[in-house]
């Protein structure tokens, strides 16, 4: 189910470290346009990916294509806010690697970035597939191969009990039936993940919007941003598939709180027929038992379409143009990001993704034997997010499973949230400087400062976050609502008491938790640890030796009021942590509580070192 890497915390931030002392000026190429360049006379191209150790087999590929280039990987959190905050700070990356790409987030972006249009490469593109990723007529953004995400089902399951795999949806409504009474979990979803709720609205509302005038009109105004409301017609259309879904238990009040794990577990030990997956990761089924890709589907095979996203979306600064040496090494590391090659490398370890380019076929594994067809005519839908989908999307999606909700009503929700434009108002003036970045003995500054907020606002002797939730750097100068929410994720945050003895054991699961991957995760459950109101002295490989709490060494049998982080509860819940128990939900979240303490106190605490490295 996991897999715990021997590798330490410290080792592996002690290896990344090293630049620092390696090369000179890798600070912020930013908005200027200046070019740095190593000590060695290489040019300096940071790339802004969307987390840290996504696909490390395609980086070490990218980097020996550019020999004569030094690229810093920069982290920033599938987040196009992030970037957006970087950029109007002068603090720009060179290349962007976005999986979430939004509408409206990567429409405000564009103004720093360079039109991709008369390149070479962009031109080796199928151009139904160049459309989601322009703006007013110019190519930002050029799309990696795609993840197709779906159905997937045991098909060993599925020969078991003699149930014919589905081919259109009265198909599937029957074989659901069939297994049903044969006592297996048909359908088994993770509507607790964000985007699943998604991946069900548009998966099955595909034809509602390729089938009709007004449907695919719409989709196109959602994706240039311009939408203010959803085709009325069409979304009633997907309304009735997925209401018919649930009148025949396929969606059912469960699937509305299970989580990711859960249902993989499920899966994994025979006890449900057909999950959602993503095929950019490996297929786990019990036992030999084999697994077969499902398109989303139509009412009949024909109207059957896959439900795709690159695995990211790349784009370069408009300060790559600047110069000439300077665009054709940023150039250079997008063609060898993108190229035939490299996407071959990120296909690797998948089932199988889909290149949106020409005369590009990707290895597909026998899993997705039943989606060729599909593939080879094209028949791939690219998801359409804004800001506000994953929410509103939820929401509607939910409330036509729990609360039983009528088409107007579905779309009056999505109509309320989709579309909402938040409100900025000016919040303070920051007095300090703080990074984001985690230094060679696991201080992350930014989550210091986020950390210690936690402890003010919250009346917590100490708080633990992860690393993480300090999604940007802290610049000196006015903040409002919206450069918060850029520097501060917004994760909920839960408060207990323990004893000394139990927060250092919860100190050193959390170590162990930044190199525990979940099922078919691609990250840890948490970057690092950061920590407010308290230090702690740790050996090389990670092991706690001592805490110190309010200026003195935690006492075993002492009470201590602690809060922890979203992302922090949520490693525990995974790992069955018994702590858990003790943990309540507060009221407010980690934006909320970091923007009041900043109202307040109208300043923010300087960043502390809380580990010691003994």
């Amino acid at each position: 189910m996991r897999n715990r890497a021997v590798i330490t915390i410290l080792t592996l931030i002690l290896t990344l470290g090293c630049c620092v002392f390696l090369f000179c000026s890798c600070g912020e190429s930013g908005t200027s346009g200046e070019i740095h360049h190593t000590q060695d006379g290489k040019v300096i191209i940071r790339v802004s990916m969307y987390n840290n150790s996504s696909y490390p087999e395609w980086r070490a590929y990218v980097e020996k294509q550019c020999p004569d280039i030094y690229i810093e990987w920069e982290n920033n959190l599938n987040n196009v806010s992030n970037v957006l905050y970087r950029a109007e700070h002068s603090d720009m990356p060179d290349i962007v690697c976005i999986r979430r790409f939004e509408s409206d987030t990567t429409s405000e972006l564009s103004k720093y970035l360079m039109d991709l249009s008369d390149l070479d490469f962009t031109k080796t593109y199928i151009k139904k597939y160049l459309l989601p990723y322009q703006q007013n007529g110019r190519q930002y953004w050029l799309p990696g191969p795609g993840n197709v995400e779906g159905t997937v089902a045991n098909e060993t399951l599925f020969k078991k009990y003699g149930v014919p795999l589905p081919d259109d949806m009265d198909s599937f409504i029957s074989a659901c039936r069939q297994l049903e009474e044969k006592g297996i979990t048909v359908y088994d979803i993770d509507m607790l993940s964000p985007w699943s709720a998604t991946s069900l609205l548009e998966g099955f509302g595909m034809e509602a919007f390729f089938n009709s005038k007004s449907g695919y009109s719409w989709l196109m105004s959602f994706k240039s941003g311009e939408a203010s409301s959803v085709d009325k017609k069409g979304f009633t259309r997907i309304y009735k598939v997925l209401k018919r879904l649930k009148n025949n238990g396929i969606l059912t009040n469960e699937d509305v709180n299970s989580d990711n794990a859960a249902v993989s577990q499920r899966f994994i030990a025979g006890k449900s027929a057909m999950i959602r997956m993503g095929s950019d990761e490996l297929y786990s089924a019990p036992n030999d038992d084999k697994c077969i890709a499902l398109p989303y589907f139509g009412d009949t095979p024909e109207d059957s379409y896959l439900f795709t996203y690159p695995v990211f979306s790349a784009a370069i600064s408009r300060n790559a143009g600047s110069s000439a040496e300077y665009k054709e090494a940023a150039e250079k590391v997008l063609n060898a990001m993108l190229n035939e090659d490299a996407q071959k490398v990120l296909n690797k370890k998948s089932e199988g993704l889909i290149s949106y380019n020409k005369n590009v076929k990707l290895k597909l594994s026998p899993s997705m034997s039943r989606i060729k067809s599909l593939i080879k005519k094209n028949k791939c839908f690219i998801r359409s997010l804004n800001s506000n989908s994953f929410s509103a999307n939820n929401l509607a999606v939910t409330a036509m499973i729990k609360d039983n909700a009528s088409a107007g009503e579905f779309i009056d929700i999505l109509n309320n949230n989709l579309f909402i434009k938040p409100s900025v108002k000016d919040v303070a003036s920051s007095n300090i400087e703080a990074s984001c970045e985690v230094d060679s003995s696991s201080n992350c500054p930014g989550a210091s400062v986020i950390a210690q907020t936690v402890c003010g606002r919250t009346g917590a002797d100490c708080a633990i976050i992860d690393s993480d939730e300090s999604t940007a750097p802290i610049y000196k100068g006015d903040y409002n609502s919206k450069d918060i929410s850029a520097i501060v994720a917004g994760s909920p945050v839960y408060t207990g008491t323990v004893t000394g003895s139990q927060l250092k054991k919860l100190l050193q699961s959390c170590i162990y938790y930044s190199t525990t991957f979940a099922s078919g995760y691609t990250e840890p459950l948490i970057d690092y640890p950061s920590l407010g109101g308290m230090k702690a002295e740790i050996k090389k490989n990670g092991t706690v030796i001592k805490i110190i709490c309010n200026g003195s060494k935690t006492d075993d049998s002492g009470k201590y009021k602690i809060a922890v982080s979203g992302n922090i509860y949520n490693a525990m819940m995974y790992e069955n942590n018994k702590l858990c128990s003790l943990f309540k939900a507060d009221k407010k979240n980690l934006v909320q509580i970091f923007t009041d303490y900043f109202t307040d106190k109208t300043s923010l605490p300087d960043p502390e070192d809380y580990f010691e490295v003994k």
